[in-house]
């Protein structure tokens, strides 16, 4: 028993042993002693930098990473810093350079002699300096003839026979066409009598039926209004990349031409500059251009797709009306304006759908334009709050619309975007919008109440005409015009106050509004008003009473 005893009292005392020497080394262990004797030549120990005198240094370290102020040496001499031919650190002077003409760049100021018709460019070589060489190397593709005086100063072969030369205010020609002009080929020559030619005159080449192809010079800057309008088997052409200006209706009409570049050189880009170009398919807009004017692409049938620039932030009426194959188009998010029938029965787009709502943007904002519903039996749909603008007829003739609620977000609603939605009682709109457009409520018979925002300046033609329950709304103060037959027809109208700020009401804006009570704040009908500003001409104004100077409510 004893034993056992003993025993036991031997194991407890050696477990305790052990705990305390385990206890002894996790504190000794926690205890660390910096030996800085680790040599670790990295940005991290860096003392000083390599010069032409001095290698670089670097701290001492521990295994733990720490660092101590003493420093070794590690790697080599840096080459000598020159500054006005002096090194800054040892004072020696700078050797001079010795030129090693092994470069083949090929920028401009390398140019021996350009690329022409029958030739590729040579160019120096040159030293890593910059300094070039005597001797040339080749590079590139040959280039295009040269035309003075209509004869190629290369290769001697004759241009365009026939052309009419006119003398501009800068010392430039433009050309057209004489009367003797038949060819096929259209060479625009670089110079005339010694001068440039630098642009298309208006109309300078209409209707030439013959021309397949047309070679501009590298100096042309402007393609005057109808340049090649009509230009029925014009196929070929290379748009130089000092192209400043397309203008109006430059193709208008060349149904042959399947795909044209717009170099970013070009700034301008006229109305209807590309209509009827049936076959053109593919078109590189310059990165430049701020706007696309009215049917500038309208009835390009073949046209699929358009990538339209960061840059522009207009896009003017029916600009791509009729496109029935374009099938993507991608908005820019720096739009500001997009005018009526802009999209106009392209079929074939692609759109991005919302409570039954189509819209176009992009890949930041999808629902950027509302171009119209995917059906008519539409009751109370849900605008997104990112959409900026309401296209033409969008919701036209939806007969079940009940009422709709405008984001603040839109900036603009097109002409007739409400139009015919007889069951349309109420509405809001947004309080940043400052037009209401031509036709936008016409034909509303149940609308009965609509606050007009603080910031209007334009009520269009015929906006609420035909509206037969709108009670009369409140014309805010800054209103500046009032539309032909505006409120027409818009029989539950029994008093209109209508502001000092409106220059101009147009004709019959209250015409067929039996006994209509009309408050003017001005003291007297300003004389820009159309004399028949509130009746039909040919018809009795009788019951009509107009108050001058109002100051009521």
């Amino acid at each position: 028993m004893k034993k056992r005893i003993f025993s036991l009292v031997l194991v407890l005392l050696s477990l305790c042993i052990f705990a305390f020497t385990l206890a002894g080394c996790q504190i000794l262990a926690s205890i660390h002693t910096h030996i800085y004797d680790e040599k670790v030549a990295t940005r991290e120990f860096i003392a000083t930098e390599a010069t032409c005198k001095d290698k670089a240094t670097y701290f001492y370290s521990c295994t733990c990473g720490d660092k101590t102020d003493e420093t070794f040496e590690y790697g080599k001499f840096k080459k000598c810093s020159y500054s006005n031919g002096v090194c800054i650190n040892c004072g020696a002077i700078e050797p001079p350079h010795v030129h090693l003409f092994n470069r083949q760049v090929t920028p401009d100021n390398f140019i021996a002699t350009p690329a022409s018709c029958t030739s590729v460019a040579n160019y120096y070589f040159s030293c890593e300096c910059g300094e070039k060489s005597h001797d040339t190397f080749t590079y590139g593709t040959v280039g295009d003839c040269n035309y003075i005086n209509n004869v190629c100063e290369f290769c001697t072969k004759r241009g365009t026979n026939g052309l009419i030369y006119n003398l501009l205010e800068d010392g430039t020609y433009s050309v057209s066409k004489g009367k003797e002009l038949d060819t096929n080929i259209l060479v625009v020559p670089l110079e005339y009598n010694g001068a440039i030619v630098s642009s298309i005159e208006k109309n300078g080449f209409d209707a030439c039926k013959n021309i397949t192809t047309v070679e501009l010079n590298e100096n042309i800057t402007s393609l005057g209004a109808y340049a090649f309008r009509n230009c029925d088997s014009l196929e070929n052409i290379t748009l130089p990349n000092k192209l400043t200006s397309v203008g109006n209706s430059a193709f208008y009409g060349c149904k042959k031409i399947k795909s044209i570049e717009l170099p970013n050189s070009v700034v301008h880009l006229g109305d209807s500059a590309f209509r009827f170009c049936s076959l053109l398919e593919n078109i590189t807009l310059s990165a430049n251009i701020t706007s696309i004017g009215s049917y500038t692409f309208a009835d390009c049938s073949a046209l699929k797709s358009l990538s339209i620039p960061n840059e522009v932030t207009k896009i003017s009426n029916s600009a791509f009306s009729n496109c029935v194959a374009l099938t993507t188009l991608s908005l820019p998010n720096n739009i500001e304006s997009i005018g009526p029938s802009a999209f106009e029965n392209c079929t074939s787009l692609t759109y991005n759908v919302y409570s039954n709502v189509k819209y176009l943007g992009n890949t930041n904002n999808p629902y950027l334009y509302l171009l119209g519903t995917t059906t008519k039996n539409i009751y109370l749909p849900s605008i997104k709050n990112t959409c900026k603008f309401i296209g033409a007829s969008a919701f036209e003739n939806c007969t079940s619309l009940l009422t709709i609620t405008i984001p603040n977000s839109v900036k603009k609603i097109d002409a007739s975007a409400f139009a015919g939605c007889t069951k349309l009682y109420s509405i809001t709109l947004p309080n940043g919008l400052t037009e209401i457009s031509s036709l936008t409520f016409k034909g509303c018979s149940s609308l009965k109440n609509i606050t007009l925002p603080s910031g209007l300046t334009t009520i269009w033609d015929m906006a609420f005409m035909e509206c037969t329950s709108l009670k009369p709304p409140t014309l805010p103060d800054g209103l500046t015009t009032i539309g032909l037959s505006a409120f027409r027809k818009c029989t539950a109208l029994t008093k209109i106050i209508i502001p000092a700020s409106v220059t101009f009401v147009n004709a019959h804006a209250f015409a067929e509004i039996p006994k209509i009570q009309l408050y003017l704040r001005a003291s007297e009908v300003p004389e820009e008003w159309a004399y028949n500003w509130y009746y039909e001409g040919t018809q009795s104004a009788s019951g009509v009473n107009i108050f001058r100077g109002y100051t009521g409510n």
